[in-house]
């Protein structure tokens, strides 16, 4: 929900009206947000997904909020006069942080697979292919192919494993 003056649009609804009471930002339904910033201009908000949406601006017309492309997970965000600021990526635990993480309740974040050092030398060059990090803002595409790549993978292997079992 945001209120207070609407000049620029930095309050993500369709119009320019001043707001006195908090009213949900309708570009923002269904979205968990977990960090936001305001600027003299515009709002961020950063998403559980690590997704940043953003309005306001100095335009005409208010904007609806719109996600911004990063090239990776945004871990924190700020805003301050005109200007923002995304931090980008997050810390990926070696398998050792992984266990202990889970040994104490921890939950990792599902953005990143960890493999173990002996599946990880099976799987050789493929390897990349399984721990590489989805980006929160990723060319759809590009995670099609990649995943019509790990299909094919999952297959050869099934088929590995079914003549060995024949054996």
């Amino acid at each position: 929900a945001a209120w207070g003056s609407a000049h620029f649009g930095r309050l993500g609804q369709s119009n320019s009206d001043d707001m006195h009471v908090p009213a949900l930002v309708e570009g923002m339904r269904g979205k968990r947000a977990v960090e936001a910033a305001c600027g003299s201009y515009a709002s961020l908000v950063r998403t559980e997904t690590g997704h940043v949406w953003s309005w306001g601006g100095r335009e005409l017309q208010p904007p609806s909020p719109r996600r911004i492309p990063l090239g990776g997970s945004a871990c924190s965000i700020g805003c301050s006069g005109g200007h923002s600021i995304v931090a980008v990526g997050d810390i990926l635990p070696n398998l050792a942080d992984a266990a202990l993480a889970a040994e104490v309740g921890f939950q990792m974040a599902p953005s990143r697979a960890l493999l173990s050092e002996p599946l990880l030398l099976e799987l050789g060059p493929d390897a990349s292919l399984v721990e590489q990090r989805i980006a929160a803002d990723a060319d759809p595409n590009e995670v099609v192919r990649q995943l019509q790549q790990l299909r094919a993978m999952l297959k050869r292997e099934e088929m590995r494993r079914d003549r060995v079992n024949a054996e």
